[in-house]
């Protein structure tokens, strides 16, 4: 948990920072980084560890990873986003937040199965079979 916790910290203090610095440096860090959540849970890796595996795993795939994100997040937060304010009401936009999370999450997961099956041959079921 203390890994998954860092790793969160170091992903959005430079995400954050590169987005303040122009936007497209942020935008090439977020989808150098996109899978390294899933592979410091699978792979048992360090924070480093991590970041490292999602860049080699991103490699001529980031303009990819960036469109897949973009086509997925930006109508999931305007729709959070438009409901949570005509509802104005602060359950029904955090229930929203909630499910845009479980989204962008899953999301990472799936491009990184699919990354890892792209570049290594690897199966979801083999994926699954290092968690256990």
């Amino acid at each position: 948990m203390g890994k998954l916790l860092a790793l969160g910290i170091v992903q959005n203090v430079v995400i954050m920072l590169g987005l303040m610095a122009l936007i497209a440096p942020g935008l090439y860090v977020l989808s150098l980084w996109m899978v390294a959540m899933p592979a410091i849970i699978v792979e048992r890796s360090t924070v480093g560890g991590a970041l490292d595996r999602s860049a080699a795993l991103t490699r001529e795939r980031r303009w990819l990873v960036l469109g897949i994100l973009v086509l997925v997040a930006i109508p999931a937060i305007l729709v959070v986003e438009i409901v949570g304010t005509l509802t104005g009401i602060s359950i029904v936009t955090w229930l929203l937040e909630a499910a845009l999370s479980t989204v962008l999450i899953s999301l990472t997961v799936v491009l990184y199965a699919l990354l890892r099956g792209e570049k290594e041959g690897t199966t979801p079921a083999q994926i699954a079979a290092a968690l256990g």
